[in-house]
């Protein structure tokens, strides 16, 4: 499981594997050999300036993953509207998740450069304001905003409302719930449904990073489980409740 901001072609010790166009790619490998080498080849660079980019962040950083098939939990990327698809001043982004019991927990971390309402079926319960107002001429960078939420058994529709009115405006949700059986995650991605004015269809990944991701994850340790290992909550400014 490669993953880095430029794209990457991936390798092992046999002929190469597929790879997608996106940050991060799954592929299936045999681990039969003593010794066995893996291999892969950045190119492309989609890293951004900006204020949430570290001044000495290395532009061509990446990371690789071995585990047991489907024990890679899901990493959240940054998804938009298609090209061809111009918000009307509000753009929402919605997706389910499904708990066997009550969460025990629940955060929920969302990055973006505009104003964003959350709404958990149907009822707004927290909002983040846009922070950078003054905007380069590369444009406003995501800031990173955490909120906890009360989830309860069964499914819920979470739904992100943004103030946007660009057609590269982003949107970066990762929402990590410990109930007292399980660890449930929910992360943005291509599969989000997503709707601004008349139009209606699927959210697509984001091509381009202003900064790494691994400080953004929701949470890393929830009670004794380790979700993310190494990784850390996000720290920062709260979020004010919906006025």
């Amino acid at each position: 499981m490669p993953g880095s901001g430029p794209s990457s072609r991936r390798t092992g010790s046999a002929p190469p594997l597929p790879t997608g166009s996106g940050y991060l790619t799954t592929v299936r490998v045999e681990v039969d050999e003593p010794l066995n080498v893996i291999e892969y080849e950045l190119f492309d660079a989609d890293i951004r300036t900006g204020l949430a980019a570290a001044a000495d962040a290395e532009p061509l950083g990446s990371y690789f993953c071995l585990t047991r098939p489907g024990e890679f939990s899901p990493r959240p990327q940054f998804m938009r509207l298609p090209d061809a698809v111009r918000p009307s001043g509000r753009a929402t982004y919605r997706a389910r998740v499904c708990l066997d019991h009550d969460a025990v927990e629940a955060v929920l971390v969302v990055g973006a450069a505009t104003g964003v309402t959350v709404l958990l079926d149907g009822a707004a319960v927290a909002r983040q304001e846009k922070v950078e107002y003054y905007e380069p001429a590369w444009g406003a960078s995501p800031m990173f905003f955490r909120h906890e939420v009360h989830l309860t058994a069964g499914e819920h529709l979470l739904e992100l409302v943004a103030d946007s009115t660009h057609t590269g405006d982003v949107l970066y949700a990762d929402l990590v719930a410990r109930t007292q059986s399980a660890i449930v995650a929910l992360v943005s991605g291509a599969d989000w449904e997503a709707e601004t004015g008349d139009w209606r269809g699927a959210a697509i990944e984001h091509r381009g990073r202003w900064t790494e991701l691994q400080p953004c994850y929701a949470a890393t340790v929830l009670a004794e489980n380790v979700i993310r290992p190494g990784r850390r909550p996000v720290s920062g400014p709260s979020a004010s409740p919906p006025g």
